[in-house]
Parts: structure tokens; C-alpha cells; sequence
């Protein structure tokens, strides 16, 4: 596989110590073509345990433990390292286990209809689509009350606090829209310990909902000072008295801790660490250069992540670049003996694709972004790094939670015409 950084030509690969990219977590072959391998090894990559991502075709297939996270996001047409934080599907049986077809059937294992609005159900499919299982569920009949839900797990299961932000994601398509229902939300209940309904939030899908299986995500912050515990909800508006008729397809529904949706997970997922120790030799002492490729989709309130980090192994001597907390700004940071040196910041937030390239030497700093530079930093000593890290920072904190396409790392300070190209879309 090959770099994702655009061909800036032959000259500007052959000053790159390291590239990375496309999941190829060693020097590229391309470059190995054009320079000898340094003493230092390939990236270690460790997870915990297993983890799905999407192959070629946009299919979902497990991966084992520490093995690298290539993606492929059949949206765009690109491949990456989706590498994220651990997390728990508070869900318990995303798989459908125990679902039965018929009518009314049998609903998958520990889910069950806290109301039903008067309708009747009938489980008309079970299988996998895009490697998800998936339920197809039939309600029909006249309503007598103005709500109908869907429980899909046990209400005492996911312990939660006040103040927590828990995001539901659900895979979900119509099937069959003969009289539909008025409203259809991807909602949150808040409990008590004893399961007991406090509140909710959700949000209406829809006007979005169609033939094509797509992901809703909802994110709530938990408001109810008595709260112990939370639930995912699929919720139906109905009208009293009107007949409806409609199909849904359910497919891996998740709820867990945090402002946003990570890849699907059936129980616990451990989050990605990938990283190069020993690398002196790859980074830049006095003055260096390096540059990524991101795909800026989620929103970490309140934490600082990581695209790329060299540092000592400390976060006293560290250069990198970031996406800063609370919203999605771009970062470029030196830090030399715990000071800090230099802290360039795009002015705006960035979703979507960035290409980053900056560079470092005594008293001058600068980054560009998307072909732009965005400023410079002419007061700044430059610290030993002997560690690369994408993704996390070297503690195993500050997790992307995004999309890494590629990037590159070289020796010594180029101009800001190289960069200016380097970070061309």
C-alpha cells in the first residue's frame, strides 16, 4: 500500500525519514526504494482485543487483537486508520441473538416494547447487511395511545451519573413505509438504579431515514440529579385511532460513554496505540519537518487529541499536532524542558479533510494547513525526541478518535514552499 500524502515528487520523498499511511505502519516501500532502512524498527501496534472495520467492499469484518485498524469508508472512497479510544457497548445483545421471525416472533434476547401503542409486531427478517446483524420488525394495527418503543436491552444494565454524556448509534433503514408513524426517534431514557423512568432526549429521523442502511447517533448529557442509569430507545409518534403499517431494519445498535459514536463493538473494545520508540534517528534533534493527513469528523469536548506526537517520552519534551478541546481547531505545539515554545492555532474549526504540514528548527516555527499557513512561532527551542506516536500521546490519553490517512516525518527544515505543497489538497 502506499502513502496517502499527495506525489510532491521524488526530491520531497527522498527528504522524509518515515512515511506512514493507508495502514502501512512501516517505512513505505517507496521510500525503501529510494533510501536504506535506519536502525529503527517498524510501529508497534497494540489493542487489547478485537475490533471491526470495513473492508474494500464497506463491509464490516472483525479484526484480532493488536492488529492494525485499516479502514475503508465506502462514502469517500478512502481508506485510514480509524484509531480510538476503548470503549463498552452498554448494549448487551447487538448480534440478535434469541430473535425468532413469525408474528409476533421473538424479540432479540433481553429486548422487549416498554409500549407498544396499541400496535401489533411481527419479525419479518434476521440476517447480516454490510456485515451488521440485523432485525426487521413490522408494526401494524390502530393506535390507542400516542407512543410506542422499543427496549433493546435490560433497563437496570448501564450504570451512568449525572453529568455524563452518553451517545446511542444506531444502524437503521425503512423497509416499508405503507402508513409510517409521525415520528421516529433514536432516544436516551434516564433511570433510576431501580430501572424507573426519569427523562429522555432523542432525535427525530425521519426526514432522513430511507432504503439505504445509514447510522443515527443521538448524545445526550445526563440531567436528572436522581440518575443511575441509562437506556437506548427506539420511540415511535403515533395518533390515537390512525392505522399504520410499517417495516424497520435494526442493525447494531450501540449506547457508550462518550460525546460520540466510535466502530461497532459487541461488549468492549481497547483502544488503538500505535508507536515507534527508538527513533532518534528518524527525527529531526535541531530542526525537522512532519505532516498528516486526517479525516475531522467527531467532536471530543473537553479533551485535547493527537494526530502526531515525538516526544521523549514525556510530556515535557514534545512536538505535535493536535485537535484542540472543545472544538476542532488545528494545532501545532513544541514543548522544551515542560516550557512551552510554540502554539500555533488555525483561527476556525475544521471538519472534514485536513493536511497538515509543519516544521521546526531554533526560533522558527510554522504550520500549514490545507495549503494555507496558518502562522509562525520565532521564539522557540527545540527539545530531543526519541518517540513517535499516532493517534494517542505517549500515556496512552489523548485518542484521536478520527480518521488518519497518512503522513510523513523528515529530517531538517525545509521551505515553506515544500510545505505549502505538502499540505495541498
Amino acid at each position: 500500500m502506499s502513502t496517502l500524502l499527495p506525489p510532491v515528487g521524488r526530491n520531497a520523498w527522498e527528504r522524509a525519514s518515515l512515511v506512514f499511511g493507508n495502514g502501512f505502519l512501516t517505512r513505505n516501500a517507496r521510500i525503501q526504494a529510494l533510501k536504506p532502512l535506519s536502525a529503527a524498527g517498524e510501529f508497534v501496534f497494540s489493542r487489547a482485543s478485537g475490533k471491526n472495520v470495513r473492508n474494500a467492499q464497506g463491509v464490516w469484518t472483525p479484526i484480532g487483537a493488536n492488529e492494525p485498524p485499516v479502514d475503508f469508508d465506502p462514502i469517500t472512497g478512502r481508506w485510514a486508520l480509524p484509531l480510538e479510544r476503548g470503549a463498552v457497548n452498554g448494549i448487551g445483545n447487538p448480534t440478535m441473538a434469541g430473535a425468532a421471525i413469525g408474528t409476533p416472533g421473538a424479540l432479540p434476547t433481553n429486548w422487549s416494547q416498554p409500549s407498544t401503542g396499541g400496535l401489533s409486531r411481527e419479525i419479518v427478517g434476521l440476517g447480516t447487511e454490510n456485515g451488521l446483524n440485523f432485525i426487521d420488525i413490522r408494526w401494524f394495527g390502530t393506535a390507542n395511545a400516542t407512543v410506542a418503543a422499543l427496549r433493546m436491552g435490560l433497563p437496570t444494565a448501564v450504570v451512568a451519573s449525572l453529568g455524563q454524556t452518553w451517545t446511542h448509534s444506531n444502524h437503521l433503514r425503512m423497509i416499508s413505509a405503507v402508513q409510517p408513524p409521525i415520528n421516529f426517534q433514536v432516544a436516551m431514557y434516564e433511570l433510576t438504579a431501580a430501572g424507573t423512568y426519569l427523562t429522555e432526549g432523542g432525535i427525530n429521523i425521519l426526514p432522513q431515514i430511507d432504503s439505504t442502511l445509514r447510522r443515527f447517533s443521538f448524545t445526550r448529557t445526563l440531567s436528572n440529579a436522581s440518575v443511575a442509569r441509562v437506556e437506548a430507545i427506539l420511540q415511535y409518534a403515533l395518533i390515537n385511532g390512525q392505522s399504520y403499517n410499517f417495516t424497520i431494519r435494526i442493525a447494531w445498535p450501540q449506547i457508550e460513554l462518550g460525546s460520540f459514536a466510535t466502530s461497532p463493538i459487541n461488549g468492549t473494545r481497547a483502544a488503538d496505540v500505535t508507536a515507534l520508540a527508538g527513533a532518534t534517528a528518524l527525527i529531526g534533534q535541531t530542526s525537522g519537518w512532519l505532516a498528516a493527513e486526517v479525516d475531522l469528523r467527531n467532536l471530543n469536548a473537553g479533551q485535547m487529541r493527537c494526530i502526531l506526537s515525538l516526544s521523549d517520552n514525556t510530556m515535557n519534551n514534545r512536538i505535535g499536532l493536535n485537535v484542540m478541546d472543545n472544538n476542532s481547531r488545528i494545532q501545532m505545539m513544541v514543548n522544551s524542558g515542560g516550557v512551552e515554545q510554540a502554539n500555533i492555532i488555525t483561527a476556525s474549526p475544521f471538519t472534514g479533510r485536513a493536511r497538515i504540514a509543519a516544521a521546526y528548527a531554533p526560533n522558527d516555527i510554522v504550520m500549514f494547513v490545507n495549503g494555507t499557513q496558518i502562522g509562525t512561532d520565532t521564539s522557540a527551542t527545540i527539545p530531543a525526541c526519541n518517540r513517535i506516536n499516532l493517534g494517542s500521546l505517549f500515556d496512552g490519553t489523548g485518542f484521536l478518535n478520527d480518521r488518519l490517512e497518512g503522513g510523513a516525518i523528515g529530517i531538517g527544515r525545509p521551505t515553506n514552499a515544500f510545505l505549502q505543497q505538502l499540505s495541498t489538497l
